[in-house]
């Protein structure tokens, strides 16, 4: 039998088949696979080559020469104490060892990069199935196609299927676990729930921010199966989130080993709260001139710290600075907090950006598409159902709280919720489709624009 998400109609299949000729499309064109930017996953997944295991350095804005991680430990060239390679718990496991399972079978190159960009592009494409049953679920079938074609246009989707980063994989699974929890919510099968519990824990070893939105969720979810007196609907959901904890706990067992202390999947938070918590800083990770790392003006202070200091103290120490810097000025802080919300929820400013980046040339773009899906949404608020609704308000609290706490930067750091917002836009250009139809035929027309 069909899965619910798959049996959509032809004419969400034709959108799906469109958006892989798309996606393919811009793997190709943009060709990033040529030169990638692969940061802290690409130089994990060398350290783990090198057979260092998961290991960084210490202070990670130091680039490592080639020497220091060629040939045998015994041979190999001294290396700094700044860039001593240590066990590190600063980065999710989930696309390093992606990194390092592809280049150990294919060798580290621009085919198997060109491969693992194909496999993105057709996972973020897939997501009209889930993305289309959702808008189906609470605005009915009218707005399932619509739905499914606004996940095909979506411009960041496109460009960021062919990055080397969580958010390809973030953007694909976040709406098939959204729909996969709603549906054991629903009573289906034991086998959804070993899926779907399954599926979660490894998607949160690649997101980790994720277990905020999915976390209330399933919450709020086994609170209303509990007061209907739904056994099974109660006992699938507490099965998928035990499977959860089961697939997380090997990783958590090894990061305790790791710090002597419990780290679930990852744990930057004392960098990252530093970040958007210092005397300099900005709200954004760079200095006003949108060129210099703010995390670099901790590095003088860094080289004062203890030589047998560990990725975890440095994390503790810069925590410890950050929450100083806060209480020495609450007033301040709430309102930096709040321009970073309102950052995430719009766009940061132009200035950030080093002059002549992509970005900048790109910002119009993103903020034309952004503005008018918010707007398609927004004409839907009147018609919310109140489950889509309590989803909108969790993603919305989760992701306030984590960027505003912390620090904004380019939408990469929203774009694998702006699904959330498809269905209500979904819903709007139904109406208008709808309205459009009875203005040019009269009553008569069909009620229904669905595939």
């Amino acid at each position: 039998m069909q899965p619910a998400f798959l049996s959509n109609g032809t004419g969400v299949h034709r959108a799906f088949a469109a958006a892989c000729v798309l996606h393919v499309l811009g793997v190709l064109a943009l060709g990033h696979y040529r030169q990638p930017v692969l940061v802290e996953n690409g130089a994990i997944a060398r350290y783990l080559l090198a057979g260092e295991g998961f290991a960084s350095t210490v202070f990670h804005p130091l680039p490592v020469p080639a020497e220091a991680t060629a040939g045998p430990a015994s041979k190999r060239a001294p290396v700094p104490r700044m860039m001593q390679v240590q066990p590190t718990s600063s980065q999710a496991p989930g696309y390093p060892l992606l990194l390092w399972a592809l280049w150990k079978i294919l060798g580290d190159n621009a085919g198997s990069l060109l491969l693992l960009s194909l496999c993105q592009a057709l996972m973020v494409s897939a997501i009209v199935y889930p993305v289309s049953w959702l808008a189906g679920r609470w605005f009915g079938a009218p707005a399932a196609l619509p739905a499914a074609w606004l996940s095909v246009l979506l411009p960041p989707y496109a460009f960021f299927a062919t990055r080397f980063s969580t958010a390809p994989v973030s953007i694909a699974l976040y709406p098939w676990l959204i729909a996969g929890w709603l549906s054991l919510a629903d009573g289906r099968t034991w086998r959804r729930a070993l899926l779907v519990g399954v599926a979660t824990g490894g998607a949160l070893l690649f997101n980790p921010v994720m277990l905020g939105v999915l976390g209330l969720l399933g919450v709020v979810l086994l609170a209303r199966a509990v007061r209907r007196r739904d056994r099974l609907a109660s006992g699938r959901l507490c099965a998928g989130a035990l499977l959860v904890v089961l697939v997380l706990l090997p990783w958590t067992v090894r990061n305790y080993r790791v710090n002597g202390r419990v780290v679930l999947v990852k744990n930057s938070f004392g960098k990252e709260l530093w970040i958007g918590n210092n005397p300099r800083t900005t709200g954004l990770s760079v200095l006003p001139d949108g060129r210099m790392s703010v995390f670099s003006l901790y590095l003088p202070t860094a080289l004062q710290l203890p030589a047998d200091a560990t990725e975890m103290d440095v994390m503790r120490h810069m925590q410890a600075e950050a929450l100083a810097f806060i209480r020495s000025d609450p007033a301040a802080f709430l309102r930096r907090t709040g321009q970073k919300i309102l950052w995430f929820w719009t766009s940061i400013p132009a200035r950030a950006l080093p002059p002549g980046s992509a970005r900048l040339k790109f910002q119009g773009l993103q903020q034309a598409y952004w503005g008018l899906l918010l707007a398609l949404a927004a004409a839907s608020l009147p018609r919310l159902p109140r489950e889509y609704g309590l989803l909108l308000g969790i993603i919305a609290a989760a992701y306030s709280a984590t960027y505003g706490l912390t620090f904004v930067e380019h939408s990469r750091f929203r774009v694998d919720i702006e699904f959330a917002l498809i269905p209500a836009a979904a819903a709007t250009l139904a109406w208008l489709w709808q309205k459009w139809l009875v203005g040019r035929r009269g009553p008569s027309a069909p009620a229904s624009v669905g595939a």
